[in-house]
């Protein structure tokens, strides 16, 4: 908590010893976030060839597909919305490789490579984003929950 908060608690007559309970109550709500966070970040990068086998080898995925396939696989408690599968793949987490068809699908196949590695392939991609028969390929590429891959139309996004 900061100093203007700690006013404003005061300000509403609450005494030191409550106050610390609420500081504390934050910081183990905070904790918590951040061992979860990290929890994720360890389960992707663990079961990145089982994600690869369930989506017959396509390696771009969106938040929502890597959600339902962990968490629809009992892996992992299913969160309100899939936004934290998407930190954890992106800027939060590994910093993935992405394309954005509708929504951002990431390339788990660079789940722990340097960034070096993570750089050529998205220059990599950003050249196939550019053409139509390149965005064709990045689509056909992308994963789709296994209900949905006998279908060509549908993408699960």
């Amino acid at each position: 908590m900061n100093g203007e908060e700690v006013a404003e608690l005061r300000a509403a007559n609450l005494t030191d010893a409550e106050i610390a309970d609420i500081a504390a109550s934050v910081t183990r709500k905070s904790a918590k976030k951040v061992k979860a966070k990290s929890a994720l970040k360890d389960l992707l990068a663990e079961k990145q060839d089982w994600l690869l086998e369930q989506s017959a080898g396509k390696p771009l995925f969106s938040a929502y597909v890597a959600c339902e396939m962990i968490c629809g696989a009992g892996l992992y408690p299913r969160p309100i919305t899939a936004n934290g599968f998407g930190d954890q793949l992106g800027e939060n987490g590994w910093k993935l490789p992405h394309i954005k068809l509708g929504k951002i699908h990431r390339d788990i196949n660079y789940i722990g490579k340097s960034q070096e590695e993570k750089d050529a392939r998205q220059a990599k991609l950003d050249e196939m984003m550019t053409t139509k028969a390149g965005r064709a390929v990045l689509k056909a590429l992308s994963a789709v929950l296994p209900d949905q891959q006998g279908e060509s139309t549908k993408t699960a996004d």
